[in-house]
C-alpha cells in the first residue's frame, strides 16, 4: 500500500489509531467542531501509550447530534467492546474565536493560523476561499447546527421553563464519569468565563490551568504527561 493509498484509507476510518499503546486502555479523542483530526499531531507525536481519534468520515450521519453520538458509539464498541472508557473533546473553536486567533493565539506571528482566520472571514462574506476552507466552514456550520437544534430541544422540554444555561447545566451535571479539563490562558473570554462554568456542572472535576491557545494546547508537556499518567503502569501491573 502506497502512502496515499494508506492517507485514503485514514480519511473514511471514523476511528484512528494513532498510537497502539502496549495493551493499555486507549484515549479515544473525539474532533472538534471541524470534524478532522489534524490538530492532534503534537499527540501523536508524543503520546507512548494507545491513542486513538475519531473523525467525520462520508459516512457520519450529520443531521442530529444524538444521531452522531450514537454512530461513534457503536463505532467505539466495535473496536472495544467493555469498559471503562477514556474520552477527550478537545473543543473548536466557533467562526468569531477563529478569526480573533490572529490577535489571541500567536498575536499575528502564526502565518498558517492567520491564513485559516482570513480564509472563514472571506466565506463569511460570500467571497473566493479554497478547498480546505469551505470544507473547513461547512463542517463547522453544519455541528453548530446540530448543536443549536439539540440545546432548543433541551429547552423545550424543560417543564419549569428554565434559561437555556441551567437547562445545559443540568443535562451535563447527568455525567457519571471522574471529569479533568485542562484551560489555556488565551480564551476569548477568560474575565468573564474564568472556569467556563466547570465547578458549577462538575464541583470535584480536575481542573488545570495554563499558558496556551487553542492551536499550541495540545503540545504542552503538562497536557500531555497528564492524559497518560498512570495508565501505561497500570499496564505493566496487571500483565
Amino acid at each position: 500500500m502506497t502512502s496515499s493509498d494508506a492517507s485514503a484509507a485514514k480519511s473514511s476510518q471514523t476511528i484512528v489509531k494513532l498510537r497502539d499503546g502496549s495493551g493499555e486502555l486507549p484515549l479515544i479523542v473525539l474532533h472538534g467542531g471541524g470534524g478532522t483530526i489534524h490538530a492532534f499531531g503534537p499527540l501523536k507525536n508524543k503520546f507512548r501509550s494507545a491513542l486513538w481519534a475519531i473523525q467525520v468520515t462520508p459516512e457520519t450521519p450529520m443531521v442530529t447530534l444524538v444521531g452522531q453520538v450514537s454512530f461513534y458509539y457503536h463505532r467505539i464498541k466495535e473496536e472495544q467492546p467493555s469498559g471503562p472508557y477514556r474520552l477527550k473533546e478537545f473543543i473548536d473553536a466557533s467562526f468569531s474565536n477563529l478569526v480573533a486567533l490572529t490577535r489571541r493565539d500567536g498575536g499575528g506571528n502564526l502565518p498558517r493560523r492567520v491564513e485559516v482566520a482570513n480564509g472563514v472571514v472571506d466565506a463569511l462574506h460570500g467571497r473566493p476561499i479554497s478547498p480546505f476552507i469551505r470544507s473547513y466552514y461547512t463542517a463547522v456550520e453544519q455541528f453548530l447546527n446540530q448543536v443549536f437544534d439539540f440545546l432548543l430541544f433541551l429547552i423545550t422540554h424543560d417543564a419549569d421553563k428554565h434559561s437555556g444555561l441551567v437547562v445545559l447545566e443540568a443535562w451535563l451535571q447527568k455525567a457519571r464519569a471522574p471529569i479533568s479539563v485542562y484551560l489555556g490562558s488565551y480564551g476569548m473570554h477568560c474575565e468573564m468565563w474564568y472556569d467556563l462554568r466547570i465547578r458549577r456542572c462538575f464541583p470535584q472535576a480536575e481542573i488545570t490551568y495554563l499558558t496556551g491557545g487553542h492551536f499550541d494546547i495540545l503540545a504542552a508537556d503538562v497536557v500531555i504527561e497528564g492524559l497518560q499518567h498512570g495508565y501505561s503502569a497500570r499496564t505493566r501491573v496487571r500483565m
